[in-house]
């Protein structure tokens, strides 16, 4: 008995089914637009949007200019974002104000076609194009009703889309950084801070880059040394400006001096270079200017010691000021 009532059951919800369907197959292939519209909103209550839209669809297109019609075009767009189809969703409700820009619904629509491109908005570490765009939106709707009670709700999202923003490019900084990349560490480290001047991330960088340009400069050829070791103390001085009592002032100090005593020995080498090109240039055949580069080479030498006393090339220099003279009184 009991099968019995539940096959009757079944057999009669399977036939309300049927009706229903044949019910709504009939107003789809129907040409009363009045029987389209109630069957669409009776739907859409019934969260039965894919439905919904296609009837919404059929009275739009034929009734486009009427209020049917944008009744019609609101509910596609709202039946694709409750569906969280935000794609489609962004489509209509954006098309939706550029169609009825004096709709009473078209400040609801210019938000949440906004709300559309912020949903669509990728997880910080890949690419930021959709949060872009999503902020753009915003922006424009804050622009178009700058008095609407949402403005502060898109100020806050944007926010929170350009901190995202901000990650992005933070991981990309700590990547090249971890990666010992130190010259696109240092340059990304900079752009950062151009591109945004009130981030939280900034001291941190500020710090990142000042380590960067400082290991580059260690590690680079002697021709680069003296004008990356200057970038270096310059970096300091900006970071110590701006950030007095960071919990990374004294690595900074410390950099510092480290960078201008390696700056003592660049200069330091390079007089000692420039003494030695002078005594190398009097290895010419004329006369005239092999005295003039030997009292050269002596002049400089005079300068080195008094400059660097203690230097390292102080007996190389020694020998070459002594080379210097005896070939100097030979020729006088």
């Amino acid at each position: 008995m009991k099968n019995k009532i539940l096959s009757t059951t079944t057999v009669l919800m399977l036939s309300l089914v049927m009706l229903s369907c044949s019910d709504y197959g009939q107003v789809v292939k129907g040409d009363n637009y009045e029987d389209k519209l109630l069957k669409a909103e009776a739907l859409y209550a019934k969260e039965s949007y894919p439905r919904a839209i296609t009837l919404y669809e059929q009275v739009y297109q034929r009734y486009p200019r009427t209020e049917d019609g944008q009744l019609s075009y609101y509910k596609m767009g709202m039946s694709y974002y409750k569906m969280r189809d935000f794609i489609m969703a962004g489509y209509y409700l954006n098309n939706f104000v550029s169609r009825f820009p004096y709709s009473a619904k078209a400040e609801e629509c210019l938000f949440l076609s906004a709300m559309c491109s912020v949903k669509l908005s990728p997880d910080a570490s890949l690419d930021q194009e959709d949060t872009q765009i999503a902020i753009n939106d915003l922006q424009t709707f804050i622009d178009r009703y700058p008095e609407s009670n949402l403005v502060d709700s898109c100020n806050a999202i944007m926010d929170n889309l350009r901190f995202k923003l901000e990650t992005k490019e933070y991981n990309s900084v700590m990547l090249y950084h971890n990666m010992e990349n130190y010259k696109a560490a240092k340059t990304s480290a900079t752009l950062f801070m151009e591109n945004f001047p009130q981030s939280s991330y900034n001291e941190e960088l500020a710090y990142i880059r000042v380590y960067n340009a400082f290991t580059l400069a260690t590690k680079s050829i002697f021709t680069k040394k003296k004008e990356r070791f200057e970038e270096v103390i310059k970096y300091c001085d900006l970071f110590t400006a701006k950030y007095e009592t960071s919990s990374f002032g004294k690595k900074v100090r410390k950099i510092k001096e480290n960078s201008q005593e390696e700056l003592l020995k660049v200069s330091e080498n390079y007089k000692f270079r420039e003494l030695l090109a002078s005594y190398q240039l009097s290895e010419t055949e004329s006369k005239a200017k092999k005295i003039i580069y030997l009292k050269e080479t002596i002049e400089k030498h005079r300068n080195f010691v008094a400059e660097f006393p203690n230097s390292e090339f102080l007996k190389r220099a020694n020998d070459i000021k002594e080379k210097a003279e005896k070939e100097l009184q030979k020729l006088q």
